[in-house]
Order: structure tokens, then C-alpha cells, then sequence
């Protein structure tokens, strides 16, 4: 996943903001749901979750349209209707954010045995969890420190790769080079901090390091395990367990 960040980061710490994550998935569900599918129809799903202003919606479709993301072309039955074109570029962006879910869980159950994956019948499924509203910010306490800022997720993964690097747990990096490694600005990585600390999320040493928690190791295992199960469902995997070897099988 950092990876894929780093190939893309400033399109990205955009994207891994929750309101524009949800939007984005809102999107493509409902791109693999139907044909021809039309801003307004999208907006239509999204607007009841109550995420982003009208302003706000308007100007992720103008990046995705700028960006070379998407077409509008009109629709062959209905010429006054502008409908949604995926680009290849958006195409395969979307892939491979993609894999990078569902690639930890062949590597996870199957010792890394090959997950069958489509990326319609995929989206076509995630759409049960945009249309029920299932999102993590709801279900995790103190995810919406990090989700609801630019990069957040890209945050939260970090953080965790840092303190797993560590035998204390204690991040030599300081805000700044954080920071950069998430495309975002120094302020938002200090109140990020500022807010974990008051949440019982990181603490400090005496020469202003920070320890990463306890509390937020569990919150980014907790994070990561909704979005593999989000990931799962979405793919239609079922492990099945050999009565005999006790090996997991699709």
C-alpha cells in the first residue's frame, strides 16, 4: 500500500479521506451496478450518508475528469444524459488499490496461494456495504482522528509500520519526515498527535519522541481487520478447513 501512495500521493491523501473514500467507493459500486451511470444518479446514493457539500461533490468528479480518471460522453439511448466512462488509468488504479487488500488474505489464510479476483462482481458486492452505510468511522472509536483528515488512512498505516520497526515503540521519525511520507501538511500530522495523545494514543518521552500506544496498535489491528472482512465479503471468499490437515482451502 505505501507503494501505491507514493506512485500517486497527492491524489491519494485526497482519497483516503473518508468523505472521499466513501464517495469514490459509492461511485464505482454503483459504476459496476449499472451501464450508464450519471453524476447526478451517483450523488443521488451518496447524498444520504451526509458526508461532503454539493461544492464538495462537484469538485472530486472535476479532479477525476481533469486527471484523465474519467470521460463524460453523452448516453446512446437518452443524448441529453452525460454518463461516467472509467478511464484505463482509473481502471487500473482501482485494481491495484484493490489487491492490496485482497493479496494479504491469500498470504494470511492460503500461504499465499492466488485469491480469484474481478473487479465487477467485486464492487458489485461492496455496494451492500455502501448501500447499508456499514463505514469504519462509525464502528472503530477514535478512527475518525485520522480518517476524516487528508491521508488518513495512509496514516494509521504508517504509524502501525513504524512502531512494528521498533522495539519500544518509540518513533524515531519526527513529524515533519511523517509528514512528507504522507503528502500531508506538518499542522494536520501535529493535530493528529495532538488529538491521540488525549485519546490515550501516543505519548511522549523526555526529548518529545513519540511512543506509540497500546491503544492505537489495537485500533489500527481493529481498522485493518473491517477492511480485509470488507475486502472478503466483497470477493465472495469462504475458507473452507480440511477436517484432516486442518489447511484452509477456497
Amino acid at each position: 500500500m505505501i507503494n501505491e501512495y507514493q506512485r500517486s500521493p497527492l491524489f491519494l491523501k485526497y482519497l483516503f479521506k473518508t468523505s472521499s473514500f466513501i464517495l469514490c467507493e459509492t461511485f464505482l459500486s454503483q459504476f459496476f451496478l449499472h451501464p450508464e451511470i450519471t453524476i447526478t444518479d451517483v450523488k443521488q446514493v451518496f447524498n444520504k450518508f451526509n458526508l461532503l457539500s454539493d461544492n464538495s461533490f462537484d469538485s472530486f468528479f472535476t479532479l477525476l475528469k481533469w486527471s484523465g480518471r474519467i470521460k463524460l460522453e453523452p448516453s446512446e439511448n437518452d443524448k441529453r444524459k452525460k454518463i461516467i466512462r472509467m478511464t484505463e488509468k482509473l481502471y487500473t488504479e482501482t485494481n491495484q488499490l484493490t489487491l492490496t487488500l485482497i493479496s494479504p488474505l491469500s498470504d494470511i489464510f492460503l500461504s499465499g496461494k492466488e485469491i480469484p479476483y474481478d473487479t465487477t462482481d467485486f464492487f458489485k458486492t461492496y455496494s451492500d456495504i455502501i448501500r447499508d452505510g456499514i463505514f469504519l468511522f462509525n464502528l472503530i472509536d477514535d478512527c475518525s482522528i485520522f480518517v476524516k483528515k487528508d491521508g488518513g488512512h495512509m496514516i494509521i498505516l504508517l504509524l502501525y509500520r513504524l512502531a512494528m520497526m521498533s522495539d519500544d515503540y518509540i518513533i524515531e521519525n519526527t513529524q515533519q519526515e511523517i509528514a512528507k511520507l504522507c503528502s500531508v501538511s506538518r499542522s494536520l500530522i501535529r493535530k493528529v498527535f495532538e488529538e491521540g495523545a488525549a485519546k490515550g494514543l501516543f505519548s511522549y518521552t523526555n526529548d518529545k519522541k513519540i511512543i506509540i500506544e497500546e491503544k492505537f496498535l489495537e485500533l489500527a489491528k481493529n481498522y485493518m481487520s473491517y477492511y480485509f472482512s470488507y475486502a472478503a465479503y466483497a470477493n465472495k471468499i469462504t475458507l473452507k478447513k480440511s477436517p484432516v490437515s486442518g489447511e484452509l482451502t477456497l
